[in-house]
């Protein structure tokens, strides 16, 4: 499939693989034990957060197959449009096109 990506203006051509598939539910895996940290110590909030800045920078890093140029891109961006980016990826790799991510959104808000 082709996910175009305005932060790159750019089509990238990603495999629905298994390979794909299942670093797409590990970065999944990572965000949401990120965001369940209530009853957390402060270290381990921090831990958690470095870790899903890691993944989720290498997830698309290996996904979306970035060269070094845009690989550095990807690290200027700020946090919450990474975020965006990466959940953007998970939803079309596993299968939900671009104007059902449109409609999702848009019921967000």
């Amino acid at each position: 499939m082709e996910i175009y990506l305005k932060e790159f203006n750019k089509k990238f051509v990603v495999k629905a693989s298994n390979k794909v598939m299942k670093k797409t539910y590990k970065v999944q895996l990572k965000m949401a034990k990120a965001d369940d940290i209530a009853d957390v110590a402060p270290q381990e909030q921090i831990e958690r957060s470095l870790e899903m800045t890691e993944s989720v920078e290498e997830y698309l890093k290996d996904v979306l197959k970035l060269n070094d140029k845009e690989y550095e891109k990807l690290e200027d961006l700020e946090f919450e449009p990474t975020i965006d980016l990466t959940n953007h990826v998970a939803l079309r790799v596993m299968g939900l096109s671009e104007t059902d991510i449109e409609d999702a959104n848009r019921k967000k808000k």
